[in-house]
């Protein structure tokens, strides 16, 4: 029996070390590619920040996130300045989520849920 338990839990651990990680994104996107169509006639939320992931790390820290990994592609030229805000969606409790979405402000932000691996 004590074999057949410990072949399960191995087996449920190396399930689990497989399983896609869920995360929470939150997504800043600033109009200076070459053609930032999308963003005529919106005020950008963001237009006094340095840089883009200024202000997703703004959001993490007004919102007491845990922990979090940062994204950017601004050394890219000719691309809109992004930067990605993820988080584990397991660790994001109700209050930290709906601190979160007050920083949405489509289409220059944006929040959603993805799986990586």
């Amino acid at each position: 029996m004590a074999l057949s338990t410990l072949a399960f839990l191995g087996g449920w651990i190396v399930q689990q070390m497989r399983a896609e990680k869920a995360v929470v994104t939150l997504e800043y996107r600033r109009a200076t590619g070459w053609y930032p169509k999308w963003a005529d006639g919106k005020a950008d939320p963001a237009r006094d920040a340095a840089s883009v992931s200024d202000y997703v790390l703004k959001a993490a820290t007004k919102c007491g996130l845990r922990s979090w990994r940062l994204e950017t592609n601004d050394t890219m030229t000719d691309v809109d300045e992004t930067a990605w805000l993820r988080t584990d969606a397991g660790t994001l409790n109700d209050s930290s989520f709906n601190c979160l979405t007050s920083f949405v402000s489509p289409p220059y932000v944006r929040l959603f849920r993805e799986s990586l691996e």
